[in-house]
């Protein structure tokens, strides 16, 4: 239930089958490193159902990466064992520490486990859906069969078939003026899809772990970190383009406070943040701007010490390191938690090292990207990497013109977005963790959101190549811009994709979309029909969701710019690697993740008539749905 129930620290559950009453000690030995990590954690409750799992808690992070630890070595040596833990855990540990510390044994498999999970926004629904919704579900649950009809279109709820209802759901802030800060895009960094590919991030990125253990699975993790973020903030910004002048820079500050009306399992909503900074914080403050100054400092260098060893940044390698650099004073356990303590309340809060059974939106990754100050703080940690791109200067694009490939003929069909409905189900905010054949007879209960997406569309090139082998081919879309205005737009360029391509000596007539593409995942298979019982398929959190791939445009048509370049480099050989995380994580190339659009380009060194990188206009536009009388939405989300 939304009031779920604490169990005692026994850890056993009141419901389930004979996995409740099995003990742990039946199948490991006291030796067992892991186990007996594990044990002490359940022994002491803090692996409760009930609580509130919070990753930057320090004795419920603890009990999650004891439990990541026992289920990853347990399913690599003892088989048999894994499956009845798996049954414990799922009957006798918070379910939400369970799912973080599975997806993280998963992960960080050094093979490729055939594991399914549900998306994150059908695991919470709660941190993906209005509180109103939420609350609007439980009452049609309570009075199933009594509710009035004029109650029903109040609260906007829908007859979809005998079996379902559906409950519109607008974005957070839809009460407020039309010209509130950010409120227009709300269902970009709202949607379900890109809140739940943050938690994937997260994931792939813990903050608990060093940059030395991360680099074990990756030496250029903190390079992917960075870029991820990159990408993000750029995509965030094409989003922005449909706005009048006036509404963008309106954007350009956060919001001074913000409530985001979400709610806890427990009943307890989710705390708003002040706009002003408490007493009680100005010293964590001010400790967070020391360790700004570090990172300035050690940039304006081009050095700094990494665990008593003296490095030196380059214009080869300042990425990885810069990022480390950040991981290190910025994201590390202490600061992460510092930090998200002073911009989560601002002026109230929390006693930092208790358990807080209401923490800020900034402590969960399926809801961080809700909170509009949390863009100023991707911002702000990416100026790092333009104080050291700025303070050496603009890189020689010329180097990488290619004279053996022409690009030609690049076209589109029609580029075309739109708001189209998604329903979201509600039934673990309704039911819990008991297993659908268990829980309550009543209808299916979804969210009715409009979400945006796009027609498919298709971009053809042509390329004339002199050579017969692989050449590495990157896509980009960006503001619309003339040549060397794009240059200096680099940090507005968001990567469509970057893939290899076995050209022959001749004309190459090459087709891209994004359902073709490797990088991107739809959530279509999850829209309303979702099998809880046998998962037929896995929700891939690390790919960018493929409806945000175009942002907004207009009815008229909003101009945007595909950047193409063909580049002849050697593979990269290391993202041949099987394991799960380095196919996450891997770049097929050797030079930096975003190349070229990495750092600001010289523009004295851009050829216009380079045959092997060229930008094209395109026309995005929107094709307006129009309100029906199945319910009110925000009317900026026809």
């Amino acid at each position: 239930m939304f009031l779920k129930q604490i169990v005692p620290p026994s850890g056993y559950s009141s419901y389930g089958n004979d996995n409740k009453t099995f003990q742990l000690s039946y199948m490991f030995p006291k030796e067992n490193k892991y186990y007996s990590t594990f044990k002490e954690y359940v022994e002491k409750g803090i692996t409760m159902k009930g609580l509130t799992f919070n990753i930057y808690d320090d004795k419920m992070r603890n009990a999650a990466i004891a439990l990541f630890k026992l289920i990853r070595n347990t399913r690599k040596d003892e088989k048999f064992n894994f499956i009845n833990l798996t049954k414990w855990i799922h009957y006798n540990v918070n379910s939400d520490m369970v799912d973080y510390a599975s997806r993280l044994a998963s992960l960080f498999d050094t093979s490729t486990p055939d594991e399914k999970f549900l998306p994150p926004f059908l695991v919470k629904p709660n941190y993906f859906v209005g509180g109103e919704t939420i609350f609007k579900a439980f009452y049609f649950s309570d009075k199933i069969g009594k509710v009035t009809e004029n109650v029903m279109k109040t609260y906007q709820i829908l007859n979809i078939d005998e079996n379902s209802i559906a409950i519109n759901t607008n974005y957070s802030g839809w009460n407020m003026p039309p010209d509130a800060c950010d409120k227009l895009i709300k269902y970009y960094t709202e949607d379900i899809a890109l809140n739940s590919h943050y938690y994937g991030l997260q994931l792939l990125h813990p903050f608990w772990m060093t940059n030395e253990e991360l680099a074990v699975f990756n030496p250029r993790h903190a390079e992917h970190y960075y870029f991820s973020h990159k990408q993000l903030y750029a995509r965030y910004q094409l989003e922005e383009e449909h706005l009048q002048a006036d509404v963008a820079a309106l954007q350009a500050k956060y919001e001074p406070q913000y409530n985001p009306y979400l709610y806890y399992d427990n009943g307890l909503p989710f705390p708003s943040r002040c706009a002003t900074i408490g007493d009680d914080k100005k010293n964590d403050d001010s400790y967070l701007k020391t360790k700004d100054s570090e990172i300035k400092e050690s940039i304006h260098r081009g050095k700094y010490t990494e665990n008593g060893t003296l490095v030196e940044l380059t214009e080869d390698n300042y990425i990885n390191l810069v990022a480390k650099l950040v991981r290190s004073k910025m994201n590390n356990i202490k600061n992460a938690k510092i930090a998200r303590n002073v911009y989560g309340y601002r002026a109230s809060g929390y006693p930092i090292n208790k358990y807080n059974p209401a923490p800020s939106i900034l402590n969960h990754a399926q809801t961080t990207l809700r909170e509009p100050i949390y863009w100023y703080l991707i911002k702000k940690d990416l100026d790092y990497f333009s104080l050291y791109a700025n303070n050496t200067g603009p890189y020689d694009i010329s180097k990488y013109e290619r004279n053996d490939f022409t690009i030609s003929n690049i076209e589109t069909t029609t580029v075309l977005t739109k708001f189209q409905y998604y329903l979201i189900n509600l039934y673990k905010s309704l039911d819990g963790d008991l297993p659908l054949h268990e829980a309550t007879a009543m209808p299916n209960v979804y969210a009715r959101q409009r979400r945006l997406n796009h027609e498919p569309f298709t971009l053809k090139f042509t390329i004339e190549s002199k050579l017969q082998k692989d050449v590495t081919i990157r896509l980009f879309l960006g503001p619309s811009c003339s040549i060397n205005n794009c240059w200096a737009l680099y940090y507005k360029f968001f990567q469509l994709d970057c893939y290899r391509y076995n050209v022959k000596v001749g004309t190459n007539n090459v087709t891209w979309t994004t359902e073709s593409s490797s990088k991107y995942y739809s959530d279509q298979n999850f829209n309303k029909t979702v099998s809880y019982e046998s998962l037929e398929e896995n929700y891939d959190v690390y790919k960018f969701p493929r409806n945000l791939v175009i942002p907004k445009g207009r009815k008229e048509g909003l101009h945007f710019t595909i950047f193409i370049m063909i580049d002849d480099e050697d593979v990269n050989h290391d993202f041949e690697d099987t394991s799960l995380y380095m196919q996450v994580t891997g770049n097929i190339s050797n030079k930096p993740l975003g190349f070229p659009f990495h750092r600001q380009a010289d523009v004295k060194t851009v050829n216009a008539n380079a045959p092997n990188y060229r930008f094209y206009n395109i026309l995005v536009f929107h094709k307006a749905s129009p309100a029906d009388n199945t319910g009110y939405f925000s009317p900026h989300i026809y």
